[in-house]
């Protein structure tokens, strides 16, 4: 935010939120990689990189990355690509690759900033050049973002086993993630709503891979609506409902369900292009569950929100 900052809140600018690294390699051969990230490989409005090629594919010089960077297209800013690593790699050098500075802003908090509006308009208004306009190498013009302190942070600070929901389309609308072995502060934005289950009735764990399985999302597909801008009040995401079974049983099926993620993470991603060869760890980003295979519509089903 750059004006109208709340009282209490305090100010940074761009540049001090994230590094911009440029580890350049000038033969994609020899970089010691497998992975290369061009633009055509981001996603409109999405921080996953599904797609990549191979260092063999390209020549020139290119930008090495690593694991939790943020590959961010500055030709063309209005495409609005930006992607999240998951692991090591090289880019287009009509990419930049940002870095969270932990210090000042929780890493995995970033991306989702900078998929705001507010941030690619900006981002539009510096780029230069009319038929390919890209974005000059100049961090502090890009945005600022304020922190909160007082009564808004006990609102917007993120706790260990928050369910964080996408509820606008800046966020990705239905995405689901949990708040896990936090060391830093971390804040939602107004894209996210967060969830923070009773523990005595309800695993956040379980919470989550109800969210994001089938069940969940077809409630959250009925503000998708294609042609329109995605997005969900907070009174929306209030009236979702999970599957309720007893504690016992959901801990068992989040055990059973991470036993099978942690498994899937140890195998080699070699031979797998289409999926992600790993993920940050600090947030389970959820993206459909293990949950669609159980017999969820026996049960009475509630919201998990508290109050």
């Amino acid at each position: 935010m750059t004006e109208g900052s709340k009282a209490g809140w305090r100010r940074w600018r761009f540049e001090q939120m994230a590094l911009s690294v440029n580890d350049r390699v000038d033969d994609p051969r020899q970089a010691g990689v497998e992975y290369y990230v061009g633009l055509e490989h981001l996603d409109t409005d999405s921080i996953q990189i599904r797609r990549w090629g191979v260092p063999e594919d390209v020549t020139a010089t290119k930008l090495l990355f690593q694991p939790g960077d943020i590959i961010f297209g500055r030709r063309r800013a209005y495409q609005r690509k930006l992607g999240v690593a998951a692991f090591r790699g090289i880019a287009s050098a009509h990419s930049l690759v940002l870095r969270a500075k932990p210090d000042v802003v929780l890493p995995e908090f970033l991306p989702f900033f900078m998929q705001s509006d507010e941030f690619m308009e900006r981002a539009e208004r510096i780029s230069v050049g009319s038929l390919s306009p890209t974005i000059q190498l100049n961090l502090s013009a890009i945005q600022h973002v304020s922190t909160p302190d007082g009564a808004e942070t006990e609102r917007t600070q993120v706790e260990e086993g928050d369910v964080l929901l996408g509820i606008t389309g800046e966020a990705g609308i239905g995405l689901v993630a949990l708040a896990r072995n936090l060391d830093k502060r971390g804040f939602i934005s107004q894209h996210i709503a967060l969830i923070r289950v009773d523990a005595r009735r309800f695993d956040p764990r379980f919470v989550a891979h109800a969210l994001a399985g089938p069940h969940g999302q077809q409630q959250v597909a009925r503000y998708n609506q294609p042609g329109a801008k995605s997005s969900m009040t907070l009174l929306d995401a209030r009236k979702l409902k999970i599957p309720f079974v007893s504690l016992s049983q959901q801990k068992a099926a989040a055990d059973q369900i991470e036993e099978v993620e942690r498994s899937i993470a140890s195998m080699s991603p070699e031979g797998a292009g289409h999926t992600s060869p790993g993920q940050r760890p600090g947030f389970g980003g959820y993206k459909g569950s293990a949950l669609k295979g159980r017999d969820m519509g026996a049960h009475r089903h509630v919201t998990p929100f508290q109050g």
